[in-house]
């Protein structure tokens, strides 16, 4: 009897839809518990809206996800997060340029300074987001159409600034690639570099803070922190443990 046998590739669309269905659960939930207020005034506008959905609650829901997938289906979920991980931060560095260009609402902070050199276009400083699809701000004089808002005054481009360091964390981890021997070693890495710059980001980003431990951060400032950490212990276990595993 000939036995079919399902290639590691043949996966893809099937992760995918895992992937898909608890990356938005998890984008939610987390944005839910990070202003309950708003849920319970809503519940079933929170859940039918398309609008706020965080990027870290959906991928830490995929992680589990994913892992059980790959378990189920004798897959190696080390190697398939290394995979994964170059993936995510592409993927993270476009997202975050359709975040920019649509004036979706992720932005900073209003930005005061000035400008450190002429150079330096104005948008890349601060930047007023004129006919954003969240509808913000104050309305733009003679113009017609429903995203006709323009903020008042200049905030921090922070999408912008995630999106280039998300392309320059792709390149590094490209280059770490060829020296990293054990599996997950690249995901680790993606872990610590991720959770740093959504860490420092986030303070010049508009986002509710809370009493974490005496410190006002944010939700994402707590979850980067535990990221790193998590990235950092993996890097220091994986290469012993690929030490002693047999050939």
């Amino acid at each position: 009897e000939r036995i079919l046998k399902v290639r590691p590739e043949e996966h893809v669309m099937n992760l995918t839809m895992v992937a898909a269905f608890a990356g938005i659960l998890g984008a939610k939930i987390f944005t839910w518990i990070e202003d309950i207020p708003a849920f319970l005034a809503d519940p079933i506008g929170a859940l039918t809206s398309f609008s706020g959905l965080t990027f870290l609650g959906g991928m830490l829901a995929c992680l589990p996800a994913i892992w059980w997938y790959a378990r189920k289906h004798q897959l190696h979920f080390l190697r398939l997060f290394d995979a994964g991980a170059f993936v995510l931060v592409a993927g993270h560095g476009i997202a975050r340029l359709g975040c920019h260009f649509s004036g979706d609402g992720d932005w900073g902070i209003a930005n005061t300074l000035a400008k450190p050199f002429a150079a330096l276009p104005d948008w890349l400083w601060a930047y007023e987001y004129p006919n954003n699809v969240a509808r913000r701000g104050i309305p733009i004089p003679d113009c017609e159409g429903i995203y006709c808002n323009v903020l008042p005054q200049g905030v921090w481009p922070t999408s912008v600034y995630e999106s280039v360091i998300m392309f320059c964390v792709f390149m590094v981890l490209w280059q770490l690639r060829k020296r990293f021997k054990a599996p997950g070693m690249i995901f680790a890495a993606y872990f610590v570099f991720i959770g740093l710059e959504r860490f420092l980001i986030e303070f010049v980003r508009v986002n509710d803070r809370y009493g974490w431990f005496g410190m006002p951060l944010s939700q994402a400032q707590l979850i980067s922190l535990l990221m790193v950490v998590v990235g950092l212990g993996l890097l220091y276990y994986l290469p012993k443990r690929h030490s002693n595993v047999p050939a």
